[in-house]
């Protein structure tokens, strides 16, 4: 039996990297890597670094990992994604170990884990490089779970913070464990008070450091809601959605999702409520019958909270990769059900089991699909859009590629698109004004009209980052197609004015830094220029007029 063990485990891990193969030499992602790996170059300072991350969200290890990353960019985003396969594969371990505790059947354990590991929502979370902190979130729960069961209260307070720290949905940990206890240990419920009361005071002090170093809690760019009880409505629905690309991953890959209120009717979502309700409640039939499954279901359950936007946080509605948590219990689920395949006498145990495991088999294609389609952002995207045909956030991204590819038809048919979606006035709309005015000052158009667009989308926008877009792109019209150097330099100083911190902002500092150089003004162009290689130090554009520069002011000293 160990021999067989160790090939099943050699069997799993060797499915798991096989399929990141698809993705393997992919670039980055369009989405956040790059913002994410910029800011992290930009940070002066370890304290920066283990604050928070490129969108304001506390996430110490995502900004580590991307450290990580920069150190091996230089030779090819194939190293930076072979760490995260590694991250992968270790996560594997005390998930399995956790497993093992649960189910006392090394057969099992390694049928749940392997649900977990190769499920396509958990391939998302290695496959997108900014969602790596995830993988290790669900590694540092697996062994605070363990380590609970175990008795070993202080190793378990240690791994919750860590994975505090990798990602904040693990907030829930400690009403996980109030739930292990309550299923698989009640008689101790009780006795365990002062330990419950531990588990809170250091998730707390968790959430109060949180707040004092300014941590946002909204991830609001998909979302068109009138107020919270609308997005309180919605959230059954939204749980849904992500469960069944779990349970169902077919057909559901989703790079983001989006919500519009009236576009799904009021019967689906109290439909929605009642079926979460029925999944609670059976939770509690089986507290006695199956307390595994009861399990489970909890951790799936509670595991979603702080996604869910129960409490009206927005948190954004879809994405495959939230599901970090959750999944374990579902995969439990899947563990204990399997049992009866190695029982036949039990006929009905034993067919539940057989479609139970193939549904599992039959996502490994699909699994393979969504990381090829994470390496490939205009087929992520456009795969999303096929699954949430409404979804105004991914065909904002989709209008942005074409833009960016000089496909300017298309573009403008995404642009459409999406303003068919969204109210007139919708906040959301700031990407598309940004889009089409760029696409006036790549095309020679009218200067009036890009200057018109900008300004829309600057009183449109809730977000600091399109602000100091507008300002940038205003520049560029002012230096570019109006000749006016004044009024450039004041627009490109006003953008970095709001803060440095990705790709675009590298291209402001780089101008403003010419038009210093050309003015003769070389000291505080070659700062600019210093700035912009810590940002981006792999710009050889940026390095070459760094050099120029300094060449320049050291000739005129001599």
């Amino acid at each position: 039996m160990k021999k067989a063990y160790k090939i099943a485990i050699s069997l799993v891990l060797l499915a798991f990297v096989s399929i990141h193969a698809f993705c393997i030499t992919a670039p980055w992602f369009v989405a956040d890597d790059s913002q994410q790996l910029t800011y992290v170059n930009g940070l002066g300072s370890w304290l920066q670094l283990l604050g928070t991350d490129s969108f304001g969200l506390f996430r110490p290890f995502k900004n580590l990992i991307f450290l990580v990353y920069s150190a091996l960019a230089g030779g090819g985003v194939i190293w930076c994604r072979l760490v995260s396969i590694a991250i992968g594969v270790f996560s594997f371990f005390p998930v399995l170990k956790l497993f093992r505790r649960l189910l006392t059947d090394d057969r099992l354990a390694i049928v749940a884990a392997a649900s977990w590991l190769l499920a396509p929502t958990m391939v998302s979370s290695v496959a997108w490089l900014s969602c790596t902190n995830i993988q290790l979130m669900c590694a540092f729960t697996a062994l605070a779970f363990t380590a609970h069961l175990e008795t070993r209260w202080l190793k378990a307070g240690l791994f919750m913070f860590l994975a505090f720290c990798s990602y904040e949905a693990a907030v829930v940990i400690g009403p996980i464990l109030c739930w292990f206890d309550l299923v698989l240990a009640r008689e101790r419920v009780r006795r365990r008070v002062g330990l419950y009361a531990a588990y809170a005071m250091l998730t707390l002090a968790y959430l109060a450091l949180r707040a004092r170093i300014g941590a946002t809690s909204s991830v609001n760019g998909s979302l068109e809601i009138n107020g919270r009880w609308d997005l309180v409505l919605a959230s059954a629905y939204f749980t849904w959605q992500h469960f069944l690309a779990w349970i169902w991953p077919f057909g559901r890959m989703a790079a983001f999702g989006s919500y519009v209120v009236g576009t799904v009717p009021l019967s689906n979502l109290l439909l929605a409520w009642a079926g979460l309700l029925s999944l609670l409640a059976t939770a509690f039939v089986c507290l006695r019958r199956a307390p595994i499954i009861a399990l489970g279901l909890g951790i799936a359950l509670i595991g979603f909270l702080p996604l869910g936007n129960f409490a009206g946080l927005r948190n954004g509605p879809y994405g495959d990769y939230y599901l970090g948590i959750s999944s374990l219990g579902f995969a439990l689920v899947v563990g204990y059900l399997a049992r009866g395949i190695f029982n036949r006498e039990r006929k009905g145990a034993f067919l539940l089991a057989l479609v139970v495991l193939l549904v599992r088999l039959a996502a490994l294609p699909e699994a393979m699909g969504w990381a090829a389609l994470w390496g490939n952002p205009l087929a992520a995207f456009s795969a999303s859009v096929e699954t949430f045909p409404r979804s105004f956030a991914n065909m904002g991204v989709l209008a942005q590629i074409y833009m960016n590819a000089g496909n300017y038809e298309r573009a403008a048919y995404w642009c459409d698109r999406v303003e068919a979606e969204l109210p007139r006035n919708s906040s959301k709309l700031d990407i598309i004004c940004f889009i089409r005015a760029l696409m006036e000052i790549h095309t020679n158009g009218s200067a009036k009209t890009a200057l018109s667009l900008l300004e829309r989308g600057e009183q449109l926008t809730e977000s600091t980052k399109y602000r100091r877009l507008c300002a940038y792109y205003r520049g560029c019209v002012y230096e570019d197609m109006l000749n006016d150097v004044a009024l450039a330099e004041r627009n490109y100083r006003n953008a970095i004015a709001r803060g440095v911190k990705d790709e675009d902002d590298v291209q402001v500092v780089d101008r403003l830094a010419r038009l210093c150089a050309i003015s003769g003004r070389l000291p505080e162009a070659i700062g600019l220029w210093q700035r912009a290689v810590k940002l981006c130090p792999e710009k050889d554009y940026v390095r070459y007029n760094l050099e120029a520069a300094t060449k320049e002011l050291n000739g005129q000293a001599h």
